[in-house]
């Protein structure tokens, strides 16, 4: 039997692709299939695809017209014939030794799922850095094997919802009826999210596999502005499961956390003005407290720059909010300069919010001579009003119509 199945989407990947065949070609372990889905690409990667299919019988490639990672994936899921299942992106590279390393630990703690560390590849530096958003150590409970029984309240936050830093049993999520949402954008929120809820068996493994590109102004993840409320469908979905599942209210807290942290930081990546009220009235109007986000207190929340940040949306606008974020920048900014005064990271978000900003201000302005025309206009009607002309013509009409009244 194949051990690990590995699903990847691909799309317009030509850039990085052979990086990352390369990468999986090389493993220590072979028992694997590689099922590449290419998703109506424009560029050369299909071609690469089918070359490496040639070269290596391992490696299938599926097609698809452009419907998205979530459908690639599921179609991926149906096809494979793995114990294990492995979602990767076309645009990372990875460990000679992902496959065998992962696969054995899977097998010998009979896992549904196993999450393992990443590290971040700078695109332009060419710079790794290992981040504990991945996998959060400091959250794990005492033992290797654990449930959301063990962890209730922190179950969605031991790590983010991609799947390609899991190993998910192909038995389980069949079992489970687990599919990717078809969504353009945060598809994998629900099928992640749903599966940590109900695996009986997860573990963990603290070495990072997977280097995760960043600074890639291709990839969806820079693309927020396109689509700022899929994020929000996604959540809704898991929701549903959830309560449909009867298990809601056993992870309410960690789900109004890890909802929180989305929704921040979907706002926080918003480029377009437009968008950005777009959200943060939606926020404001429902969102928070759909995710039963409103109504507690800071101790509720594990991430005190979100509570702020949250309590500054339901009581003040949208403006104001632009203006306070430019100042946290700021002093971040300055911050960080003086722990790293080679390093300007933080400019280029600095230089955006500026420009929203700007942008919301050019619109106020706008607003304000509308209402500075209006109220002209009511004072020269106020003019016409009081003049003598319109009050001779108002008694001269008032005749008339008096006639015409007794008339009727």
């Amino acid at each position: 039997m194949v051990k690990v199945s590995i699903i990847i989407p691909v799309y317009n990947a030509e850039k990085y692709l052979k990086q990352c065949l390369e990468s999986l070609v090389r493993q220590t372990e072979q028992n694997m299939e590689i099922i590449c889905v290419d998703d109506g690409s424009t560029d050369h990667s299909f071609d690469i695809l089918k070359d490496y299919s040639t070269k290596y019988e391992y490696i299938s490639v599926l097609s698809q017209s452009n419907m998205g990672a979530a459908v690639a994936r599921n179609k991926g899921i149906q096809q494979a014939k793995g114990e294990y299942l492995l979602f990767l992106d076309a645009d990372d590279f990875f460990e000679p030794d992902l496959v065998e390393a992962t696969y054995e630990k899977a097998k010998e703690q009979q896992l549904d799922i196993l999450i393992f560390e990443a590290d971040e590849y700078d695109n332009q530096t060419g710079k790794l850095r290992l981040t504990n958003r991945f996998l959060n150590d400091k959250l794990l409970p005492a033992k290797e094997i654990f449930s959301k029984e063990d962890i209730p309240d922190i179950i969605f936050n031991i790590t983010i919802p991609c799947p390609w830093n899991k190993l998910f049993l192909k038995e389980f999520v069949l079992e489970k009826g687990i599919e990717f949402q078809n969504l353009k954008r945060s598809n994998d929120i629900f099928f992640v999210f749903t599966g940590i809820a109900k695996a009986e068996r997860i573990g963990t493994l603290k070495r990072a596999f997977i280097h995760y590109r960043v600074n890639n102004e291709e990839s969806l993840q820079a693309n927020n502005t396109q689509s700022p409320l899929l994020f929000y469908e996604a959540f809704k979905a898991l929701k549903m499961e959830l309560e449909a599942s009867g298990i809601y209210s056993m992870l309410e807290k960690s789900f109004a956390n890890v909802a929180l942290r989305n929704c921040i930081y979907i706002l926080h990546s918003l480029k377009g003005i437009q968008q950005f009220k777009e959200l943060y009235e939606q926020l404001n109007h429902h969102i928070l407290e759909e995710f039963s986000i409103i109504g507690h207190g800071q101790e509720y929340f594990y991430n005190a720059l979100d509570y702020k940040n949250m309590r500054r949306i339901t009581e003040i606008s949208y403006d104001e909010y632009l203006f306070l974020r430019v100042a946290d920048v700021k002093n971040a900014y300055k911050n960080y300069k003086e722990k790293n005064p080679k390093q300007s990271d933080i400019k280029k978000e600095l230089k955006d919010i500026k420009k929203e900003l700007k942008e919301s201000n050019k619109e106020q302005e706008k607003n304000k001579k509308k209402i500075e025309e209006q109220k002209k206009e009511l004072d020269r009607l106020k003019k016409i009003e009081n003049s003598n002309s319109y009050k001779i013509g108002k008694k001269i009409t008032a005749i008339p119509n008096a006639v015409r009244k007794k008339m009727k």
